[in-house]
């Protein structure tokens, strides 16, 4: 899908543009019931800290216009109810500065078998999608979240 179009389903069908955004990050899309009770869009799984099939998750928000830090600020509190290592929010505008330093306030994700740090907070523009750049997860135990 091209950026235009995009833009067009972000403005015109926010349910499909939510759908698409999960597709591209190869999560589920949670039901709408589910969406009003947690703020969650979908979840990634991937392989944790701990030895083992300990599995950690990122949660993920999709916000298709008007991004605000509001929207950093809930995905911070449904990853802190959910007890989630990390969490994205995918986006279709630029984000701005103070979004981006809502984000970067909640620190890193620090892999232990690796060493390897990852944002806990992400903002994903649609346009990354688009090029294939996927969520930030440990590679080493998990495949490219589409495969999961």
């Amino acid at each position: 899908m091209e950026l235009k179009d995009l833009q067009k389903l972000a403005e015109t069908d926010p349910e499909g543009f939510r759908e698409w955004a999960m597709t591209a990050v190869g999560a589920p899309v949670t039901t709408l019931d589910e969406l009003e009770r947690t703020g969650i869009d979908g979840r990634i799984t991937f392989q944790g800290n701990t030895e083992g099939a300990l599995l950690e998750t990122v949660v993920l928000r999709v916000v298709p216009r008007k991004t605000k830090t509001s929207h950093v600020r809930d995905l911070r509190g449904a990853m802190e109810q959910e007890k989630t290592a990390l969490g994205a929010l995918v986006t279709m505008d630029e984000p701005t500065e103070s979004i981006l330093a809502e984000a970067a306030e909640s620190g890193f994700y620090e892999h232990s078998s690796t060493g390897e740090q990852y944002p806990r907070v992400q903002v994903i523009r649609a346009i990354d999608l688009i090029a294939g750049e996927p969520v930030q997860v440990p590679r080493l135990f998990a495949p490219h979240p589409r495969h999961l």
